[in-house]
């Protein structure tokens, strides 16, 4: 039941055996002592580990059907995750200030990564995406300071405006070659990227975004940092204002693809 061993405080280690169908709401919240947990089969639901402060170890096994909203959330001794295949969804705020929490692997299974997932993961140096996510969240990797690069799989359409507010070590990234659009928000009326010091990015395929001074005009838009820039020949358009103001771009590679080059592009 609902939160039914919330602050057992002498607790130490809990094993979830294949015949339990539901982790529920808050189950475990507040356990300051749990330092390790084995899930075989299950969905977990929200908050159902949140504020576990000394957790290290949380093992999910390969059927584990879903990871609900702050599930993890404050965790901040948790070191690593790997999400099952099984999982569809990684929920909102599930590992947010997991402040502990240096590798993430998601699943292959998984379709969304949700707001603020892994928001405040200072500690987080890398990160692998299934292969089947489409949508990564508003701030999903908020304040993930230590992150130097992150991987953009085909699959994915739609990254939403904050998802890498504050990633203050985010170098390289990496927008796998695809044939669907790729979407890209933006931080209000600053950049995607603007927190981001980019030192090379490749450009895989179609992407799309606003242009207006009111969604920051370019993902990339007074990226000083940005060096080296690779645009594939599945890319159509260089859009207006895509590079305005890379002032440090030495290196750009335009694809074959390419039809247009859009206003103040490469401006400055």
């Amino acid at each position: 039941e609902k939160e039914a061993f919330r602050l057992c405080s002498a607790l130490t280690s809990v094993t979830i055996p294949a015949n339990i169908s539901e982790i529920s709401w808050g189950l475990f919240g507040n356990c300051y002592n749990l330092e390790e947990v084995y899930i075989y089969s299950t969905t977990i639901k929200d908050y159902a580990f949140s504020d576990c402060s000394s957790l290290v170890t949380a093992t999910l096994g390969d059927s584990i059907a879903a990871i609900g909203a702050s599930a993890f959330n404050g965790c901040s001794k948790l070191s690593g995750i790997v999400i099952p295949d099984a999982v569809t969804a990684i929920g909102s705020s599930a590992f947010r200030y997991c402040t502990s929490l240096e590798t993430v692997k998601v699943g292959n299974g998984t379709k969304s990564i949700n707001s603020y997932a892994f928001g405040g993961c200072s500690a987080l140096s890398s990160i692998t995406l299934g292969d089947s996510v489409t949508t990564i969240g508003s701030d999903a990797f908020y304040s993930c300071s230590s992150l130097p690069e992150i991987v953009i799989p085909q699959s994915v359409t739609k990254i939403n405006s904050y998802a890498f507010d504050n990633c203050t070590a985010l170098a390289d990234v990496i927008i796998e070659d695809r044939a669907t659009a790729l979407s890209l928000g933006s931080n209000g009326s600053s950049p995607l990227f603007s927190d981001c010091p980019l030192d090379s990015l490749y450009i895989g395929g179609k992407i799309t975004y606003s242009t207006s001074s009111s969604y920051g005009y370019s993902p990339f838009y007074r990226n000083t940092s940005l060096r080296s820039v690779v645009i594939t020949d599945t890319e159509e358009e260089v859009y207006d204002n895509e590079f305005y103001g890379c002032s440090n771009l030495k290196n750009v590679s335009i694809g074959n693809g390419v039809k247009k080059i859009g206003n103040w592009a490469f401006s400055g």
